[in-house]
């Protein structure tokens, strides 16, 4: 059913795309001069996106004292971020969470406390970034996009509650409510590390700066001169759209997301879209190249 539903999401956004080019024809028959030499630094970025993820992963696993090798941790990475391309909600991460129970003995419960774990500190660290931003932006260039601005605030506040005032649940006689339960209190321990909580906050700073110059190239490579400011509160949505993927990947949601940020802060929603599916574009050739590989080193053994 969430497949069939996922594809009846793209299929959607698919009409309202070709609706939309087609009463903005013009716009779009403009296309604007493209340079090739941004795809180098555009294939780069990718790279180093890909080995900041991969260190994340790295990070969760030695909190469970799993110490994984280099091949493992950025082979990882590639095979979710592929499968999420091909499944919608993100099951690629489903691939991760097999392999680390085979072969490690990492209990599902715990791969889970992993996962909600980074979405909480992404929307702490987006959610305050974008709110920074946001305000700078009104300071500089007098746009306030109200909506944005309370999305991002209610995010910071809910991730503030859920690291600093997560509560304590006792065990009850339903196993399936216990797996939850446990999943709740691995969190609450986790929260109370905070020198791991820093190096998670690291990383990913350095993911939305790397994001932020992704976007930098692709706009540069229509010749759309965009303020830098602007690119960084683009590249917080681009993030943030990622827990609404879901079509696979966010195919097609995150470059919306994309091309509604960049007109909701007046740079036009054509340029988000020409700069939103050149991302796109270079990100899954280089991970339909790894993701295979990786596939085959990994899995044939478990």
């Amino acid at each position: 059913m969430k497949k069939i539903w996922s594809w009846i999401i793209f299929i959607l956004i698919a009409v309202i795309a070709f609706f939309f080019i087609r009463e903005n024809i013009h716009e779009f028959s403009q296309v604007p001069e493209f340079s090739f030499v941004y795809i180098i630094p555009l294939v780069i970025l990718v790279l180093l996106n890909l080995f900041a993820n991969g260190l994340r992963i790295k990070l969760y696993s030695g909190y469970y004292n799993i110490n994984l090798k280099p091949i493992e941790w950025f082979g990882l990475v590639s095979i979710s971020i592929m499968g999420n391309h091909l499944t919608p909600f993100r099951a690629g991460h489903g691939a991760r969470a097999i392999y680390l129970k085979k072969k490690y003995k990492l209990p599902y419960t715990s791969f889970l406390t992993t996962m909600a774990s980074s979405y909480v500190i992404k929307f702490l660290v987006y959610g305050g970034l974008g709110i920074i931003l946001s305000l700078l932006i009104l300071k500089y260039y007098n746009i306030f996009n109200k909506f944005i601005f309370l999305l991002l605030v209610v995010l910071f506040i809910i991730s503030l509650v859920a690291i600093f005032t997560p509560p304590i649940f006792k065990k009850n006689k339903n196993k399936f409510l216990n797996r939850f339960i446990r999943l709740l209190n691995e969190w609450k321990v986790m929260s109370k590390n905070h020198n791991f909580l820093y190096k998670i906050i690291s990383i990913d700073v350095i993911v939305w700066i790397l994001r932020s110059f992704r976007l930098f190239f692709a706009f540069k490579a229509f010749s759309f001169d965009v303020p830098f400011l602007f690119i960084l509160l683009i590249a917080v949505l681009s993030v943030l759209s990622v827990f609404l993927s879901l079509t696979p990947a966010g195919i097609g949601v995150l470059e919306t997301v994309v091309a509604l940020s960049a007109e909701a802060i007046g740079i036009g929603f054509v340029g988000g879209v020409y700069a939103g599916v050149l991302d796109r574009v270079v990100s899954v050739i280089i991970i339909f190249i790894f993701g295979p590989i990786f596939s085959y080193k990994l899995m044939r053994n478990l």
